[in-house]
């Protein structure tokens, strides 16, 4: 609890923060009390919050109070001249049967980045951890490897960024955990 009083004062204390990007991993055990003692503390942000759903926040009824709570596993949304795109990567909650990621929907997102200085893939499952399905990982590089001038640039830390250089194109996926703040001028 403490944590969360902590992250939330923090990222409060912030000015120049437009909102926060969390990867998933919210609960422990998709547990409904869970998912409501964690909205309760994001819901005390000053700023608006996205999350990517994580392979903890899909077990039990998780993935039903998931999408209730936050809304779909896999949505994009544009901040400015930037494009995100939030997809659920957790292959192990599905028996690993090739639906997750869903590489067609990812595919049809990238299609319509050009208008975009900036593209951000969030998720929580990196393609070479044990619980994304090995049978997909090519698949998806190659949907991201489709748009020219990408960064494909994998996060492992809690990270606090700045958009240095406008035509930077870059890929982030997480650790559990991790949160990254975005601020956008």
């Amino acid at each position: 609890m403490k944590n969360w009083m902590l992250f939330t004062a923090h990222v409060n204390s912030l000015d120049d923060v437009s909102f926060v990007l969390l990867n998933g991993d919210l609960v422990d055990f998709g547990l409904n009390n869970e998912f409501n003692w964690v909205a309760a503390r994001l819901n005390k942000l000053k700023i608006p919050y996205i999350t990517a759903p994580g392979n903890h926040d899909m077990l039990a009824n998780g993935k039903k109070i998931f999408n209730e709570m936050f809304g779909p596993e896999n949505f994009t949304f544009s901040y400015g001249a930037n494009r995100f795109i939030v997809l659920n990567t957790n292959s192990r909650e599905t028996g690993f049967d090739g639906t997750v990621p869903d590489i067609s929907w990812l595919q049809q997102q990238l299609a319509f980045t050009d208008e975009y200085q900036n593209i951000f893939v969030l998720s929580h499952v990196a393609p070479f951890s044990a619980d994304f399905d090995k049978k997909l990982e090519q698949p998806f590089y190659d949907a991201l490897a489709s748009i020219p001038r990408h960064v494909y640039h994998y996060m492992d830390m809690t990270i606090h960024f700045k958009l240095l250089h406008p035509a930077a194109r870059i890929f982030l996926t997480c650790l559990p955990g991790q949160v990254m703040i975005a601020t956008m001028h």
